[in-house]
């Protein structure tokens, strides 16, 4: 499924692709699933990777732990889009950016079930965010939060991949800030400042 988001003004302001509606038991057969619904674009690659193995070893990390286990789920694309929609239409007010690109895979990972809510993502690299979902309790408003903070990385000009892991740590206290701020999550420790 693939959706496109627009502003007041009804221009652009992201692209959704989700991948939750394909299921195999074996993950190999099920990524390559995944990696063969994929058009590679000039700009994009592969869902934000240069290479289709890339993508392929992104996907497989994203996915799975060493206790995965696949099972069919069903969750409702719609509610996806219309959560992901809500956070960047508030994203995008405050910083108004170029298009961000999010693709939106299946998570098997127990880790990511347990402790982070349903939801992880990543930033791959400017305005283009990976998101992992399983359906666990509240992950609406876990999809929120992660699709701000990603937002932030990936409107940032600091954000990359040879950065100190000092910086990291700011890099990422700035993100989660900017989530927090734009959504209106508890109360910021710098209330009022971006």
């Amino acid at each position: 499924m693939k959706k496109n988001i627009t502003n007041e003004k009804k221009e652009v302001i992201a692209g959704i692709s989700i991948y939750l509606d394909l299921f195999d038991e074996d993950k190999g057969v099920f990524v390559e699933q995944i990696l063969n619904s994929i058009e590679p674009s000039q700009d994009l690659g592969y869902a934000g990777w240069k290479t289709k193995e890339a993508l392929s070893k992104h996907l497989k990390f994203g996915m799975f732990d060493k206790s995965s286990k696949i099972t069919k789920y069903k969750i409702n694309n719609d509610e996806v889009v219309n959560v992901i929609e809500e956070a960047i239409r508030k994203c995008n007010k405050i910083i108004p950016s170029q298009i961000t690109h999010i693709f939106v895979f299946p998570c098997f990972k127990n880790f990511v079930k347990e402790k982070m809510r349903g939801i992880s993502g990543f930033c791959i690299w400017r305005n283009t965010i990976t998101i992992f979902i399983s359906p666990v309790k509240g992950w609406q408003n876990s999809l929120k939060e992660t699709v701000a903070h990603e937002f932030a990385h990936s409107v940032s000009s600091y954000y990359r991949k040879d950065t100190a892991v000092g910086d990291w740590f700011v890099l990422e206290g700035i993100a989660e800030h900017f989530s927090e701020k734009v959504l209106n999550i508890g109360k910021p420790i710098m209330a009022g400042v971006i």
